[in-house]
């Protein structure tokens, strides 16, 4: 189940929103605005954003500068869902670079395809830069990466790195391949957190 925050400083919308998303078969998060969301981020893995523009705080086009300016969300789908139907407003963020620029209204079908649509996107690039073509093996690239993106939210949390869990298809392959590195990239982290328990 893939996991979508809605961003929306108005509970009436962010509550419809979120409806549907569920009854289209996504895990939501919420968030009242942009400086919840980065919170929320640090400790929660999200497939992809869907934000309204204007909000207090940090509208939408300062969330998505912050979350393109962290490259571990460099391939996390990012949707702008708003009442702002200005050509001007829907060419200012394709030309940023969000993923889709939704305008309300907009039914539950409609929003469901675009979100399907955008992770289906996310997940082809993923396949592109984090496993191999031949093998179709997830390549150490995505091991390190998963790893660091579980130890930032460990900190964030205040949680220790006990255990990072993969999907694995062609198990004995994998442990050939990337088992001694993975290995040793845990041992360090958790030694590097047992020393700070220490000290």
């Amino acid at each position: 189940m893939k996991t979508v925050l809605v961003v929306e400083d108005s509970s009436t919308s962010r509550d419809i929103t979120s409806h549907f998303l569920q009854q289209g078969g996504f895990r939501v998060l919420e968030a009242e605005d942009g400086a919840d969301a980065l919170n929320i981020l640090k400790a929660r893995h999200v497939d992809l954003i869907l934000t309204d523009i204007m909000m207090p705080n940090m509208d939408g086009w300062g969330l998505y500068r912050e979350v393109r300016a962290d490259k571990r969300y460099n391939l996390t789908p990012f949707v702008f869902l708003s009442v702002l139907d200005e050509l001007d407003d829907q060419i200012k963020g394709l030309t940023l670079g969000v993923d889709d620029y939704i305008t309300k209204p907009v039914t539950p079908p409609q929003l469901i395809a675009r979100v399907n649509t955008a992770l289906m996107r996310s997940e082809r690039l993923a396949n592109y830069f984090y496993r191999n073509p031949v093998t179709d093996l997830a390549t150490s690239r995505y091991f390190r990466e998963r790893l660091m993106q579980e130890d930032a939210r460990c900190k964030a949390s205040g949680h220790d790195l006990s255990l990072v869990i993969f999907g694995i298809g062609n198990y004995v392959s994998l442990v050939r391949a990337h088992a001694e590195w993975f290995a040793e990239s845990a041992a360090r982290l958790t030694g590097q957190a047992l020393n700070v328990t220490v000290q």
